[in-house]
């Protein structure tokens, strides 16, 4: 595995070896919650990709054996390794002969039966619950001097009532001025 890395180009050396990447790896792996020996998968995944152990094309199988998770969730992890871990070396990786998109054009996922089995989803039961409806109390009634118990009837509330108000009438749109005219008679019409 030394010889290996030591054979790398020196710019994929340097991005492998920098403090870059192991903070990004290390964000990886707390997002996923990986501890103890599960903290390596990540890296080592990497590594197998630009030593050609791993073709990018089984990436997302392998994320999803190794993490033993679905074939969904090893896709979004594997966009997550290319975008943030290989693409920064992607020019140097072409060289080598390595398309880091081929992640995409991933191989056929390994079935895992025991990881994938379908949940059976119940559809939700809507059961009725009664609405209590208050029922008035009986009013006591004084009559002659005796308290008797009479039921009294629930009143319905009274419906809203809208007044109806006419709307103003339109303004006029004549433009017409009051004249006033004064008619004098002529005096030759008297005669």
């Amino acid at each position: 595995m030394i010889q290996e890395f030591k054979t790398l180009p020196e710019s994929i050396r340097d991005w492998l070896a920098s403090t870059e990447i192991v903070y990004l790896i290390s964000q990886i792996n707390k997002k996923l919650g990986l501890v103890g020996d599960r903290m390596r998968i990540v890296p080592a995944l990497v590594y197998e990709v630009v030593a050609k152990d791993v073709s990018p094309q089984q990436v997302i199988g392998e994320i999803s054996k190794r993490l033993e998770i679905g074939p969904g969730a090893a896709r979004i992890l594997a966009q997550e390794l290319e975008e943030r871990l290989l693409r920064p070396i992607g020019g140097p990786l072409r060289d080598l002969g390595i398309d880091i998109k081929g992640i995409y054009l991933s191989e056929e996922v390994p079935s895992m039966p025991e990881l994938v089995k379908p949940i059976p989803i119940q559809p939700p039961v809507y059961t009725p619950v009664p609405i209590p409806i208050p029922q008035p109390e009986p009013m006591l009634e004084h009559n002659s001097g005796q308290e008797v118990m009479v039921p009294v009837r629930p009143m319905t509330p009274p419906i809203p009532v809208r007044i109806y108000t006419p709307p103003p009438p339109p303004p006029s749109t004549s433009r017409s001025i009051p004249v006033q005219i004064n008619v004098q008679k002529s005096s030759s019409n008297n005669q």
